[in-house]
């Protein structure tokens, strides 16, 4: 099954499901996430992944929150090994952003969202001149960021998602893994998507470095960012005091 037919047999199934998000002002969406961050300090260049536990609450009008628990960065592990730690085994520092209205940036309104996969593909890419397939696997990645998502909204982005060029799958995993494959002249670049076989939903995602940038001093394949969806629901309180 190639990875089209498997998003579109999970997509007929989604839609008929009941996923209630639940009701309040703030969109709310609770992951962790593990980022490459690389330093440059007396010529010296440093790449390390950092583990980050992250909770956002966002407001029609702008305001809400963002809590985020970072665990201390780590070694770059070698291609196979482990690298998920946990952020609290080593916890570093936390971050407690509040925002007046304004201050947030909403880039859908839920309710605007079409169920049409075509309409929905222009919602999502809305502005953007160059509509390349890594630009709408993105803009898929940063609805699932920002807000949780009905399943009729679901079943249009796998549907979506299925009509891109270039699209591969990765069957060795649970769930339906799927990834798109970017080259320039300086990097060459995976992006991956997860998607629960049951629900529908965007699980998790992942950038990997697949051809060495030299500086990173990162052996490849490398992971650039991964980021797994714990929780996506309406409430009506911004988190806890």
């Amino acid at each position: 099954m190639t990875a089209s037919e498997m998003l579109l047999a999970v997509a007929a199934d989604a839609e008929q499901r009941v996923h209630d998000v639940g009701t309040g002002r703030y969109l709310f969406v609770e992951s962790r996430g593990w980022y490459l961050k690389t330093t440059v300090a007396d010529g010296v260049t440093s790449s390390k992944i950092a583990p980050v536990y992250r909770r956002q609450w966002k407001a029609a009008d702008g305001s809400g929150r963002i809590l985020s628990v970072w665990g201390t960065p780590y070694a770059v592990p070698a291609p196979g090994e482990e690298i998920w730690r946990d952020p609290y085994e080593d916890h570093w520092r936390d971050e407690d952003d509040r925002f007046e209205p304004g201050g947030l940036h909403l880039s859908w309104r839920p309710e605007d969202l079409s169920s049409k996969p075509e309409e929905l593909r222009n919602q999502l890419t809305a502005g953007q001149t160059d509509v390349t397939p890594i630009r709408v696997l993105t803009a898929v990645r940063d609805l699932y960021n920002e807000q949780p998502v009905v399943p009729s909204v679901a079943a249009a982005v796998l549907r979506i998602v299925a009509d891109l060029p270039g699209l591969h799958s990765d069957q060795r995993y649970a769930g339906v893994r799927v990834s798109l494959d970017v080259d320039d002249e300086s990097y060459s670049t995976r992006h991956v998507l997860m998607f629960d076989e049951d629900t529908g939903l965007l699980i998790g995602s992942e950038e990997l470095l697949m051809r060495s940038a030299g500086y990173l001093e990162a052996s490849v394949p490398c992971v650039v960012s991964r980021r797994i969806y714990i929780r996506a629901a309406r409430t009506e309180f911004c988190g806890p005091a």
